[in-house]
């Protein structure tokens, strides 16, 4: 063990791993679990923005020890992950009490940080040191997933455009209302490669967790919030009412907001829905587009 972690016992505590990318409602679903009783979340653990992050663990451990140093050295920059999970256990209840589950989300896009690249199309998908260790410590895993990658990405365009990446009580559209977006213009058959390779990933990603961890709990972002009024769907609460011990979020604990629809975003759109008729590994895609 680091010379951080707590010798606290924390076998009581319920380890989730929940993997998406942004502009997938990770937020609203994240902070929607951690208002369940005996529910407390940490969110991008891998991205580095947060003092509880496991490169600022990472840092503070190897300053702290010259055996940390040397391990570093010699096995590679995971080798303190599990005791950071130690970590976040002791401080998730310090920090909120007893505590009997703790969701710990990473982001697809943070998780090659510290491994090697974990998918060619030629040889398939096996995985990443990182996502070995995650599993070996998880009592369960969640993977949300926005099947309208499109969408997805618009979504982030305008968020990046206006600065609001999560609403409250409809700051962003009020912001687009009053600010003109720059629309994308990237041709079709270049945007349709950012589509599918992210489409893939996702897909072999989530085929890996079917594989590797039977109990993994795959969402699609679309059926999340298919509830009335933009809330959460029986089925997802269902779900996770199963995770955890019977309890789910009744409604999102963030509104859910209109934004600009990908067709406003993306200026050759129509463009792009064409090409992507012509390919069938894109077909679960264009059922959610607006076609």
């Amino acid at each position: 063990m680091s010379e951080n972690v707590s010798q606290a016992n924390d076998e009581d505590v319920k380890i989730i791993m929940m993997f998406d990318r942004c502009r997938t409602g990770s937020t609203t679903v994240l902070r929607s679990l951690a208002a369940i009783p005996g529910v407390a979340s940490y969110q991008e653990v891998m991205s580095g923005i947060y003092d509880y992050s496991y490169q600022k663990f990472l840092l503070d451990a190897m300053d702290a020890s010259e055996q940390n140093k040397a391990r570093f050295r010699s096995e590679g920059a995971l080798f303190l992950f599990e005791d950071y999970i130690e970590w976040l256990k002791a401080t998730a209840k310090s920090t909120y009490g007893d505590i009997k589950y703790l969701v710990v989300e990473c982001k697809i896009e943070n998780m090659s940080v510290f491994s090697a690249q974990w998918h060619n199309p030629m040889t398939g998908f096996w995985g990443n040191e990182f996502l070995r260790r995650a599993m070996k410590i998880s009592d369960g895993v969640i993977f949300l997933r926005r099947m309208n990658v499109v969408a997805r990405l618009s979504s982030h365009l305008a968020a990046s455009q206006t600065g609001i990446f999560h609403s409250k009580d409809g700051d962003q559209t009020k912001a687009l209302e009053t600010r003109e977006i720059k629309k994308l213009q990237t041709p079709a058959d270049k945007l349709i490669n950012v589509v599918a390779q992210e489409n893939e990933f996702d897909q072999a990603f989530a085929d890996f967790l079917k594989q590797n961890a039977p109990g993994a709990t795959l969402l699609k972002y679309e059926e999340v919030f298919s509830g009335e009024n933009g809330g959460f769907s029986d089925g997802f609460r269902s779900e996770m009412a199963a995770i955890f011990g019977g309890a789910a979020p009744e409604m999102p604990i963030m509104k859910k907001v209109r934004s600009l629809s990908e067709r406003e975003i993306i200026e050759n759109y129509d463009d792009l829905v064409a090409v992507m008729r012509k390919d069938a590994k894109l077909s679960n895609i264009l059922q959610y587009m607006e076609i």
